[in-house]
């Protein structure tokens, strides 16, 4: 029973922010629009910011999606590196490299806001996964 008070706990709160998106957009207090901008930040913004936590191992995963979107496609390795060079994530990840390995310590400031940005995540996108979702016949 505990586990299963867990995974509720833990699962709960994922859609309920998903129907909150549903519900704002049903009340036109979200619409198309914010949800391209909140997909948007959330994959420029959010996710590069979560990123700089841990710089080598995300790298190391985009790298590999990339390689695996891409695979099958005619001009693989142009397609492959353009991708890669412009991926918000990987610049991001490729930034906090040196930081990583050098240890280098960045100010307060920047980290507490770094922080904040990687909060916004997983909330931002749910309610732009709710906004999105049509249950129009």
């Amino acid at each position: 029973m505990e586990n299963l008070i867990f995974a509720f706990n833990s699962i709960a709160p994922v859609f309920f922010i998903v129907f909150m998106g549903i519900f704002l957009k049903r009340i036109k207090l979200i619409d198309d629009h914010f949800v391209k901008v909140s997909s948007q930040l959330v994959f420029k913004v959010t996710i590069p910011a979560l990123t700089f936590i841990m710089p080598l191992f995300n790298l190391l995963s985009i790298v590999a999606l990339i390689r695996f979107r891409s695979r099958g496609s005619s001009g693989i390795k142009i397609s492959f590196f353009r991708e890669l060079l412009t991926n918000p994530l990987v610049l991001a990840a490729i930034f906090s490299l040196p930081f990583s390995w050098l240890s280098i310590n960045i100010p307060q400031a920047l980290s507490q806001t770094i922080d904040y940005l990687a909060s916004l995540t997983m909330p931002l996108a749910l309610l732009g996964i709710g906004g999105a979702m049509s249950f129009a016949g």
